[in-house]
């Protein structure tokens, strides 16, 4: 193996667990399984769940790229498993932003909070046209997009 792929697949783990860690954490913190002051955090429950699930996330797909294989990465299980993964990044993050421009009782003036909303609409949309890029040849729809390997 050389050693820079020794070394991408380090820093996939390093990087990887650091984000998956990090997003525990915040979870267990929401969930109160770690003790934490309720008037520390100003944010709903399911806000704080969707904050850490998206870091969570995140290091479980930076995680997984650097431990499967050229072959492994081939595989439909594998493929369905990473496009699920960034689907849920990317709505999750989205969902952040709407619910930041579109929350109720907020001082700030109308068109910050629409773009907000819009920008969580775009992240949204863009997340769910990546992963149908991907997901298309599994389904037997199109070509995939080789460019990547080049």
């Amino acid at each position: 193996m050389k050693l820079g792929k020794i070394f991408g697949w380090f820093i996939s783990l390093v990087i990887g667990s650091i984000f998956a860690g990090m997003g525990a954490g915040i979870v267990l913190l929401a969930l109160n399984i770690i003790p934490v002051d309720a008037s520390a955090i100003d944010a709903p429950l399911w806000m704080s769940i969707t904050f850490g699930l998206v870091f969570f996330l995140a290091g479980t797909r930076i995680f997984s790229m650097g431990t499967a294989s050229a072959n492994a990465i081939q595989t439909p299980f594998v493929q369905w498993t990473q496009s699920l993964l960034t689907l849920g990044i990317f709505l999750l993050f989205g969902g952040i932003f709407i619910w930041i421009g579109l929350k109720p009782d907020d001082s700030a003036a109308l068109s910050d909070r629409l773009l907000f909303a819009g920008i969580g609409l775009l992240i949204a949309c863009w997340g769910l046209w990546s992963v149908g890029r991907e997901i298309a040849p599994l389904l037997g729809f199109g070509q995939k997009d080789d460019r990547i390997d080049e």
